[in-house]
């Protein structure tokens, strides 16, 4: 089987950055972290899901090369069940989870050497109605460069 392209290489280092999010590994939280599926995953507590959004491509013709920022967002679900609601500060907990996926993002802001930066960019807080559930999207945009003609080399 081929080498997988740099975007997909990259978007599995993400996705590795954010299984990392443990207590173990010095995060306030220990969160389960899962791709985009057509039919879900479900929603539960401490849940990320990592959405690959549109790409932005800058030709560099003189170089030989593509020059792109990769929008990735990542859905941090916050799940308080009634018995806790009345205990657990909810904001102060989407504080902390945003946070741990930030400084889990930021740790290795190349991406292996794949990239030339990871950027974080606002978060958006989200809610769905009808129930406890609550969260925070990180995005992150990652810089990165392919030859002109070879998506699976780096340049």
């Amino acid at each position: 089987m081929p080498r997988a392209p740099i975007l997909e290489r990259i978007r599995q280092d993400v996705l590795a950055a954010l299984r990392a999010v443990t207590k173990t590994n010095g995060y306030t939280f220990n969160c389960t972290a899962d791709t985009r599926k057509q039919n879900g995953p479900e929603p539960r507590d401490l849940l990320l899901v990592l959405y690959q959004a549109n790409t932005n491509t800058t030709d560099t013709p003189a170089l030989r090369r593509n020059e792109r920022f990769q929008r990735f967002s990542v859905d941090c679900y916050s799940i308080i069940g009634e018995q806790d609601a009345e205990v657990i500060d909810a904001d102060e907990r989407l504080n902390h989870l945003q946070a741990d996926v930030e400084k889990a993002l930021a740790a290795d802001r190349t991406r292996g050497g794949l990239a030339i930066d990871t950027h974080i960019r606002d978060p958006e807080l989200f809610t769905h109605l009808g129930d406890a559930t609550e969260g925070v999207t990180v995005n992150v945009d990652v810089h990165y460069r392919t030859n002109e003609d070879d998506p699976y080399k780096a340049n």
